[in-house]
């Protein structure tokens, strides 16, 4: 699927797939530097919603912007001036959110969230 196509956008297409009953595996392609674009159809159907972002609390909230930053567990007990047992647990729960099971997607959220 490429991603952008003169019709319907390759995301919204592969989005439209995903949600038949039995869907089928999306090849997704383009000849655009749109790395950004192949990471969201691959992370979330199409998109990723920022929403769940709402439902931490605020040092999980820091702790995510932290970690969407590239920062260590250590660097952000650092510089949140907590236990690294503490940034673990946070990220814990920041994982725990849908579509923000691994660094790269909770970086894409915190930037959808308008929060870097």
């Amino acid at each position: 699927m490429d991603i952008r196509t003169p019709v319907q956008d390759g995301l919204t297409t592969t989005e439209l797939l995903l949600s038949q009953p039995d869907p089928p595996r999306v090849l997704v392609l383009t000849t655009f530097d749109a790395d950004e674009l192949v990471l969201r159809a691959a992370a979330g159907r199409g998109r990723l919603r920022a929403e769940g972002l709402a439902r931490l609390t605020e040092r999980g909230r820091e702790v995510a912007i932290e970690l969407a930053r590239g920062r260590t567990n250590a660097e952000i007990a650092e510089l949140l001036h907590v236990s690294v047992v503490t940034v673990k647990a946070n990220i814990t729960r920041v994982f725990a959110e849908p579509g923000a099971d691994n660094p790269v997607l909770v970086a894409m959220k915190v930037r959808d969230a308008g929060l870097l």
